[in-house]
Parts: C-alpha cells; structure tokens; sequence
C-alpha cells in the first residue's frame, strides 16, 4: 500500500510539473490518491482499534 501511495504521488507530482495533462487527469489522479490514502488511514484504524 506504501509503494501505492508514493507511486500516486510521484506520478500526481509529475503530471503537474509537466503542464502536458488537463485539469481533468490531473483531477483524477489526485482523487484516486486521496482515496488511497483514506483507504490507508482506516484500515490503520482499524488495526490499531483492534490491538487495544
């Protein structure tokens, strides 16, 4: 899941940087990473409730 994350972010960063994307792969690409790292945090979560 870590290499998930830094992959969409590095990717996401050089979309950016590119100016060769639209607003709207942009946009895509920065919601499927905010959806990972949502994924990320509650399953951690949950993996943390589950230890108490």
């Amino acid at each position: 899941m870590d290499n998930l994350l830094e992959e969409l972010r590095s990717k996401l960063n050089s979309m950016i940087s590119s100016n060769e994307y639209t607003y709207e792969e942009i946009l895509k690409v920065s919601q499927e990473l905010d959806f990972q790292i949502v994924n990320y945090y509650n399953s951690n979560v949950k993996r943390k409730q589950m230890a108490i």
